[in-house]
Formats: structure tokens, sequence, C-alpha cells
């Protein structure tokens, strides 16, 4: 879930809703009017109608939800840095805005631990991820945690223990994999501290976005080069991957 390529949409998430279980709505971060566009979603027919929209004080990028969806979290950007805002779902599904705060810098993809008091935000330029506290569905402005990576961080995603953290990166052609302290909010290097992906000389490889299977222990990352889907081994007992 993250950014797109098409005009003014940056970000998809549909969300069936512990504010509203018969409903499906569509949210769309929108970068030319610095806000979150909802529609709902016509289950039968696909049809979307427009619900609300909420503005923002900057341009907005990635987005997640917290784990029982009451709360979304959104980056932006603007001249005087990165900053994520916390908005909280009524239940009409419009979204209300509780807190802006400020981001150590510009963010490539974030994503809530399992327990939804950890914000983790991933930096592309900068290469690392940082993570923040969340108290009372809002993210604070302490920040637990950074771990330096390298540059092209692409993604943070978490397997479905809740205990490893994995960070793909684009240019060194890496997973960065770590065990997450949920206590301290902080990273820690697994053993090894890095998978590599797919051999360069390969059609596909360097990867992008990483999914994890919700049954098997296996993962799945998109490749920047070449597209393609990797698949990936998983010891749940390490929390590795090859």
């Amino acid at each position: 879930m993250n950014a797109c390529y098409l005009n003014i949409l940056l970000l998809v998430i549909v969300v069936p809703g512990q504010v509203a279980k018969a409903d499906q709505r569509l949210y769309l971060a929108t970068r030319g009017e610095k806000a979150i566009v909802a529609y709902r979603i016509n289950a039968e027919t696909g049809e979307l109608a427009f619900e609300s929209k909420t503005g923002l004080v900057a341009e907005p990028g990635c987005m997640a939800f917290s784990p029982d969806e009451c709360f979304v979290y959104v980056t932006m950007s603007a001249a005087g840095g990165a900053s994520v805002a916390t908005l909280q779902r009524t239940s009409d599904g419009s979204l209300v805005l509780r807190a802006n705060t400020k981001l150590r810098s510009r963010a490539a993809y974030v994503r809530t631990d399992n327990t939804g008091k950890l914000l983790l935000v991933c930096h592309y330029v900068a290469g690392g991820v940082s993570i923040y506290r969340i108290v009372n569905g809002i993210c604070t402005a302490e920040m637990t945690g950074y771990t330096n990576t390298a540059r092209t961080a692409h993604c943070v995603a978490l397997d479905p223990s809740g205990r490893f953290v994995f960070v793909p990166h684009t240019t060194p052609n890496k997973i960065y994999q770590f065990s997450l302290d949920e206590k301290r909010g902080k990273l820690l290097p697994n053993e090894p501290p890095f998978v590599d992906g797919p051999e360069q000389n390969q059609r596909y490889h360097q990867p992008r976005h990483y999914v994890h299977h919700p049954h098997l222990d296996m993962a799945y990352t998109s490749n920047e080069y070449g597209g393609g889907i990797s698949a990936w081994d998983f010891e749940p007992r390490t929390g590795t991957l090859q």
C-alpha cells in the first residue's frame, strides 16, 4: 500500500471497517487537494459513491490503519519538513484530525505494529526506519528508536506474529531483517542482519515491497528491476528469510 503514479492518487486503502461492519470504504490520499477522500463501495456493482473529504495541512503520502481500524495515520511532506497526521474514523466512516506529529524525515512507507502502540516509518532517502510511540490511538512525538539501514528503503513489514520486521531495499538488492522489541519500541538486527535479493543476472531483482503469507511460512516481494514476484521461505523460530 504505497505511492501510485496516477495523477493525484497516492494511496488507496479499502477497509471493511470495525466502524461500520456492513460497509466497505475506499480512502484516497490526494496530493493536489491536500486531502483524504472517502468513498462508499457498492459490494454488488463495485461502484463508488463520494462520502467525505478531510483536508490536511500538507501533501499526503503513504498511510496505514490502526489494527482496530479506528485510526488512520497519514504521512505528509512540505517545505517545513515531514509529519504524520492521526485521523480518527467516526461512525459514518468520515475522518477527524486528532494530531499532527513531526517526523525525522520524509516517509516512503508507514505501518503500525500488531499491538497498535508503535508506528514504524520507512525512510527511502535517509535509508532507515524510525519508530514512534502511539498512545490511545494518537501518534506522539516520542521517537523510541531509529535504525540506519541503506538508501532506497522502500517498505517496512511484519510477520504475522509481530515479532519480526523486514525492510526491502532496491539498490543494494537486500532485505534487512530485525526482531522487534515492542516494550522499548526498538529494532534489533537479526542474524544475519539482511538477506540478498535475487541475483543481479536474473531477470527479476531489487526487492521493493513485501507481504507475508497469512498462514504459510512464506513471504513475497515485488521487484523494481524487471517486475515479477519473488517467493521466500520464512523460518518462524528465528525470523529469517531464505
